[in-house]
């Protein structure tokens, strides 16, 4: 027993070392933008759960075998966040061949930025329409001067 208790702890030494935010796209993130992080977990088999946002603090959590440690990375969408200082918290929860909880990893949270941005509206066909006429009637009215 001692010695799987030494295992565990190693092993999960080497997936809290490995496991973080890996990326961030875009790389300036603005608050029309769709968020997404490659988040690096320790183990193949970790499934993402729901996200969670709760005010300023984003909770991703990964849950899953702890039989083989290596490090995969995992695309997580976070949607699109309000203007803000963001803190992400990664969290492994690490289980047994029968889904027992052998332990909990939370990773030291992360600090995300989303910037204030601005959606730009989007003109349909006739009032394109409408701004080039308009745009070669004032060229025109140019012209005659």
């Amino acid at each position: 027993m001692e010695r799987f208790v030494l295992v565990v702890v190693l092993l999960l030494a080497s997936i809290a070392a490995q496991g973080q935010v890996v990326r961030v796209e875009p790389p300036n993130p603005t608050s029309v933008d769709s968020i997404i992080l490659d988040v690096g977990v320790g183990t193949p088999q970790q499934v993402l759960q729901p996200i969670v946002v709760i005010g300023t603090e984003v909770r991703i959590t990964f849950r899953g075998s702890s039989s083989t440690p290596s490090v995969e990375v995992h695309r997580v969408s976070l949607g699109r966040l309000p203007a803000g200082s963001y803190s992400v918290i990664v969290t492994m929860i690490l289980t047994d061949a029968v889904d027992e909880v052998v332990a909990t990893i939370t990773l030291p949270p992360y600090a995300l930025q989303v910037h204030e941005g601005f959606i730009v509206p989007a003109l349909d066909a006739m009032a394109l329409f409408g701004l080039a006429i308009g745009m070669a009637l004032g060229g025109l009215l140019a012209l005659r001067r």
